[in-house]
């Protein structure tokens, strides 16, 4: 299975477009940030899948908002920005390999 897709055999053709569709603003610690909003859609003989994702040039993207084949939908949102390094010394979710 790839991705939730059942009979997931041989070569596969996705159709996939991306466009810029908006510019609005990304409210972030009380600070307004100018983002484009983009959107992506991805088309197979197994569904559609879409993409809206906020992209801001000094925080990258912001907001990503999943709408899958599955009719499944997730968003990752912006909380949280840490200095560069300071990701490797958070806590893992996953054990270490022996």
């Amino acid at each position: 299975k790839q991705a939730g897709i059942k009979n997931f055999e041989g070569l596969q053709t996705f159709t996939h477009s991306y466009r810029v569709v908006a510019k609005t603003a990304f409210w972030f610690n009380n600070n307004s940030f100018d983002c484009f909003v983009i959107e992506a859609n991805c088309k197979s003989k197994f569904g559609q899948s879409q993409l809206i994702a906020y992209f801001n040039d000094e925080l990258g993207f912001v907001i990503l908002e999943y709408r899958n084949m599955n009719s499944s939908q997730f968003m990752f949102i912006l909380e949280n920005v840490l200095e560069r390094g300071a990701v490797e010394k958070l806590p893992s979710f996953f054990p270490s390999n022996p």
